[in-house]
């Protein structure tokens, strides 16, 4: 698998202010790669860096391999804000004005850029007329001028009500699945994006702190028992050699997940007793993305 993006210890500076501190990301072919955090997490400028937008006070962007990110840019399609739409205008006209702003002379882009984004019937519609959810396809559309193979899109959830969303999700599937484009998001709506994403990178105050496969967050979101114990050493020893499993974890000093025997919390407890492990506190839990991600906010703040 051929990497789309890397950065190397990507830092933005605003009068000594880290935006983004340090960040190593890794995008492969094919992913669509959910970016998420709060307000001021860094996500934006991340992508702006990536796109053109904002030169990196120090660090390495590589697109496509190559370390010269700005010959390797035209292969790109951003939406980070919204596009300037002329709301006099029709949908077909402001694609075709985006069209020979961007130098695509090709017969017949705009037709399969209204095709392609479910424009069609409304090409000829006056864009104060249109609703935010056709808005918001016409912009995916400008960005997608010149086939793209990477396509970055910053909130193009955002404002929409569930419809729109529902539409925007099978749009980005279908450009995922059917034209093999590889997808950088941003949204705060993470259930949705859960729906769409196959690679996740969390962001908080700047730091990229984890980065996650849908299978590796599946796994760590889990339905499992938390334990909290008096040794996690000797309960993690208990696990392998009472329990005769090794599908465990030692979250910190004090926590064990454990994955197996979810049911069995007596033959469990019996077993730590057993090893000489003292349980404080038993839960059965399984975690949303959204707690998961809150999880994993309010650990590295207490860090």
């Amino acid at each position: 698998m051929s990497n789309i993006v890397k950065t190397k210890a990507l830092t933005k500076k605003y009068h000594g202010f880290a935006a983004v501190d340090g960040v190593n990301m890794s995008i492969e072919k094919g992913d669509v790669y959910a970016l998420i955090g709060e307000n001021g997490a860094g996500k934006s400028t991340l992508m702006k860096m990536l796109s053109g937008l904002a030169a990196p006070t120090s660090g390495e962007v590589i697109l496509f391999e190559n370390k010269h990110p700005e010959v390797a840019r035209f292969r790109m399609g951003c939406l980070i804000d919204s596009p300037a739409l002329d709301s006099r205008l029709t949908v077909r006209d402001n694609l075709e004005m985006f069209s020979r702003a961007f130098g695509c002379h090709k017969e017949g882009e705009v037709d399969r850029i209204l095709e392609l984004v479910g424009m069609k019937a409304n090409a000829n519609k006056v864009i104060k007329k249109t609703s935010l959810g056709m808005k918001q396809r016409l912009a995916i559309g400008i960005a997608l001028l010149g086939s793209p193979d990477f396509l970055i899109l910053d909130e193009p959830m955002n404002g929409l009500d569930p419809m729109g969303i529902q539409e925007i999700r099978q749009l980005l599937k279908k450009l995922n699945a059917e034209n093999q484009t590889t997808i950088l998001i941003s949204s705060h709506l993470l259930d949705e994006v859960s729906k769409v994403a196959t690679r996740y990178g969390f962001m908080k105050a700047g730091h990229l702190i984890q980065e996650l496969s849908n299978e590796e967050l599946e796994e760590k979101s889990k339905t499992c028992l938390r334990l909290k114990v008096s040794d996690t050493a000797k309960a993690a020893m208990v696990c392998e050699k009472e329990l005769g499993t090794n599908n465990y974890e030692v979250i910190d000093a004090e926590y064990v997940r454990l994955f197996d025997y979810v049911d069995e919390s007596a033959k469990v407890v019996t077993a730590m007793v057993r090893g000489g492990v003292e349980v404080g506190e038993m839960v059965r839990v399984g975690e949303s993305l959204e707690e998961f991600f809150n999880n994993l906010m309010t650990a590295r703040e207490e860090q």
